[in-house]
């Protein structure tokens, strides 16, 4: 849950970021707030955790956010690496995510923080085999709308990562694993590579009509086949269809599938057909 006071712990001294248990207590620490720059105090006593705050009247608002975005700015240069969430593309528009491939850990060759790009400045800029990812860090509310749609218009891929109900006084360890290690908390915002694919595969997608034979509903002409009958191919939508790898959806009317004319566009690109769905 967040913490109802706003505090947090990490603080500007000489320039360097540092946590709130590296300095001294009270104003001898030496620190300013990494947004507005003014003096803060280390508040190290028994009740409450540790953490920096402001002298009465001046707290700014927003050092929380900054130290955040410079604390993911910092551990991304240091680590040069981050480790990526699953990718998902959706083949029918209300049909539930497929999955392209699972959480991958990326080699960073340059990490910048705040950096106008186009019409927008990304919290972190982040390049990897040359091209630009951006990272995108929610402490108190999560990327605009306006903001996600201007990334996709520019074609970069971008993640968030939300750490908007993460206690304002976790641990500077524990808010670097989040951002370099973790996935849970961490969603993409466009995915580039997949969104041209989503594109071309959703054309790709056949209805296969459904027919009733006695308690059983079958897909006719199914394309693997999984069963036959009389060299009619088909597949029981009860027991065949739910673990396919091919499965896109289904309603009153029509399975979905992706198995006859998705197959092709993903050779062609040299990937294997080793999705699976994922329950929405």
């Amino acid at each position: 849950m967040k913490s109802a006071a706003p505090m947090f712990v990490l603080g500007l001294r000489d320039g360097i970021l540092v946590g709130i248990d590296d300095v001294e207590n009270g104003l001898s620490c030496g620190c300013v707030c990494p947004g507005c720059h003014s003096p803060l105090i280390a508040r190290k006593g028994g009740r409450r955790a540790h953490h920096f705050a402001h002298k009465p009247g001046e707290d700014c608002g927003g050092g929380v956010e900054t130290s955040i975005h410079m604390l993911a700015k910092d551990v991304l240069a240091k680590s040069r690496k981050i480790m990526l969430p699953s990718v998902t593309i959706s083949l029918r528009e209300g049909g539930g995510p497929w999955r392209v491939h699972g959480p991958q850990l990326v080699e960073l060759d340059d990490v910048v923080l705040e950096r106008r790009t186009g019409h927008i400045i990304p919290d972190v800029v982040c390049v990897a085999d040359g091209r630009e990812l951006f990272v995108e860090i929610a402490v108190t509310h999560p990327v605009e709308a306006a903001k996600v749609s201007t990334i996709r218009e520019m074609g970069v891929s971008a993640i968030e990562v939300n750490l908007s109900n993460e206690d304002r006084a976790s641990s500077k360890q524990h808010i670097e694993a989040i951002i370099v290690n973790g996935t849970n908390l961490k969603k993409w915002l466009f995915h580039s590579p997949t969104a041209v694919l989503e594109r071309e595969l959703r054309g790709k997608v056949e209805a296969l009509p459904l027919t009733d034979r006695g308690l059983a509903t079958h897909a006719d002409n199914c394309p693997l086949p999984a069963r036959e009958w009389r060299g009619k191919p088909y597949a029981n939508v009860m027991w065949d269809c739910p673990g396919c790898i091919w499965s896109v959806d289904m309603d009153s009317e029509y399975q979905y599938c992706a198995g006859r004319h998705a197959r092709p566009s993903l050779e062609k690109r040299g990937m294997k057909p080793e999705w699976h769905y994922l329950e929405s």
